[in-house]
């Protein structure tokens, strides 16, 4: 699906995470990151969503990884001199967003949430529109609403940014629900254009 104005680049990628991790990554930092993690699970988490940016950057600028080069913010978020992106996973899915400006993405498996998370994550504003719902679009808004956060809260990449504070009302995010190893998902994206962008939603499986 492409939607096209001033030729801003914007791409997001999603696949199903690895079998395993068994070959390096760089930068060494960035592999370092991965293979201390401890639990095997987030371990190929974080591998896999690293191996897809590798994919987005060869697809997109037709450049290796050792081409580029990473930086990590005051706040612990990754960076380059190539482009904006930013990087999601959750249970068995992965998404990487990357942009001329800065982005940030999400992923969520669509679950049951806990009793009483809207009053948490939600403003005014926003819980007035979820208690106007009926049960069964309850979940599904508070899902769409947490990934919209979580996506504004890896772009501003302020560590103090208070979820509940983000409005999701007044601001454009690019939403998708995916299906992924038959498991729904729902992804959402933050860029801050006002004039829109090129979108690019790029289903690419990496085995």
């Amino acid at each position: 699906n492409f939607f096209c104005y001033n030729l801003i680049m914007f791409k997001i990628y999603y696949a199903k995470i690895l079998n395993d991790c068994n070959q390096p990554v760089l930068p060494r930092q960035r592999n370092d990151e991965i293979f201390s993690c401890l639990n095997l699970k987030t371990k190929i988490q974080k591998y896999s969503v690293w191996k897809l940016l590798e994919f987005a950057i060869f697809d997109t600028y037709q450049k290796k990884m050792d081409e580029v080069i990473f930086s990590k913010s005051e706040n612990g978020k990754w960076n380059s001199d190539l482009c904006h992106f930013s990087l999601s996973h959750s249970e068995n899915a992965v998404a990487v967003a990357i942009s001329d400006f800065s982005v940030g993405v999400d992923v969520e498996m669509v679950k049951q949430l806990q009793t009483g998370i809207e009053n948490k994550i939600l403003n005014d504003k926003e819980l007035t529109n979820f208690n106007l719902l009926q049960e069964r679009e309850k979940q599904e808004f508070l899902i769409k609403k947490w990934t919209e956060k979580e996506s504004y809260y890896k772009f501003s990449d302020k560590k103090n940014l208070s979820i509940k504070a983000i409005d999701t009302l007044n601001n454009q995010f690019f939403n998708r629900i995916l299906t992924i190893n038959g498991q729904k998902y729902y992804l959402s994206a933050f860029l801050n254009r006002k004039d829109s962008a090129t979108v690019q939603f790029v289903k690419e499986y990496i085995i």
